[in-house]
């Protein structure tokens, strides 16, 4: 069971993106910290998925 990991990063990057643009126009500082708490879980769960897939 392979799943097309490409697409689907890319869809999750824009998505993530997208809603990162919009919170941003929202919140300021408090987006700051969520933004490196969220980053930091999305780069590592890509990193995760990348060893384990390949």
């Amino acid at each position: 069971m392979t799943l097309p990991i490409l697409p689907i990063i890319v869809g999750a990057v824009i998505a993530y993106l997208v809603v990162m643009v919009i919170l941003h126009k929202f919140l300021e500082k408090f987006f700051m910290m969520l933004f490196f708490a969220i980053s930091a879980l999305f780069v590592i769960a890509v990193l995760y998925f990348m060893l384990k897939g390949f």
